[in-house]
């Protein structure tokens, strides 16, 4: 059984709600982070833990998770993430009320099923995708985007299991509100990973270099050189610096704060 086709059958058998409508536009829209207007909240309810919401919106009606937010934080991490190979939550801004809000894609099926979506925390440890050496290895891809990106709240109550409409696998993480700038110091000196020793054991351990996971996120180890490097580099500020400067130009210093931790990383080859 494929890792996609064991994730759908994990999601399905959660309560998933039928909706039978052809006026939801979850499908239509591009999530790129664009701004959609005004729109306004038809409905609220929770489901594994999570608030979804049903917004009007001019052509249809979203179903989503939403929160109010004036930062541009979310949406420069949500771009940034295309960066480094990881799945995008896919997002839009909206105006609710007179208040800016950022949602978030929930999956529609082709047949009328919200996909809901359920925290790695609620995951059975004796599961069959914990042996699944493709599911370890994207789950220890997002820890060290987040940790390369300073995000706060990096545990498993903040990383989602979803199901995409063709039943593949997306693993995504949300915690994408604050940061963690300072680092903290111990009788070792200064800490470096902003994860905590449970998640570093249960998903990394002994076996796994967070700086290889980095590298193979980067780059192919077999052809890099110190020229191949430097230009990699260029070109992972250069989209970041364009990311940032797209939504809000004041973050221009996240740009130099993460390279400053990924050549860390990275320059252990060189």
């Amino acid at each position: 059984m494929s890792l996609g086709s064991k994730l759908h059958n994990y999601l399905t058998s959660l309560d998933n709600e039928k909706i039978h409508t052809s006026y939801i536009i979850n499908n239509q829209l591009k999530w790129d982070g664009s701004h959609l207007g005004d729109g306004m909240i038809m409905s609220q309810w929770v489901a594994n833990e999570v608030n979804y919401y049903s917004i009007a919106v001019i052509g249809g009606t979203v179903y989503c998770k939403a929160k109010c937010s004036k930062d541009m934080l979310p949406c420069i991490i949500e771009d940034i993430k295309s960066v480094f190979g990881i799945v995008k939550r896919g997002i839009h801004r909206i105006t609710i009320d007179n208040d800016e809000y950022i949602i978030y894609y929930v999956t529609i099926s082709n047949f009328g099923d919200i996909l809901y979506e359920s925290p790695l925390k609620h995951l059975d440890i004796k599961h069959e995708l914990y042996q699944d050496m493709k599911f370890r290895r994207q789950i220890q891809k997002i820890l060290v985007f987040c940790d390369i990106l300073v995000l706060n709240n990096t545990e498993e109550n903040y990383i989602y299991l979803r199901s995409g409409i063709n039943n593949d696998l997306q693993i995504i993480n949300t915690n994408d509100t604050t940061l963690i700038t300072q680092k903290s110091y111990n009788s070792r000196g200064y800490d470096y990973t902003i994860l905590s020793r449970t998640m570093f054991f249960k998903w990394f351990g002994e076996e796994v270099k967070i700086s290889d996971v980095a590298k193979e996120m980067i780059y192919d180890k077999s052809d890099i050189n110190e020229m191949t490097f430097t230009l990699i580099l260029a070109d992972i500020r250069n989209k970041i610096d364009n990311i940032i400067k797209r939504y809000d130009g004041q973050y221009i210093w996240y740009s130099y704060f993460i390279m400053d931790r990924l050549s860390r990383y990275l320059s252990n080859d060189m």
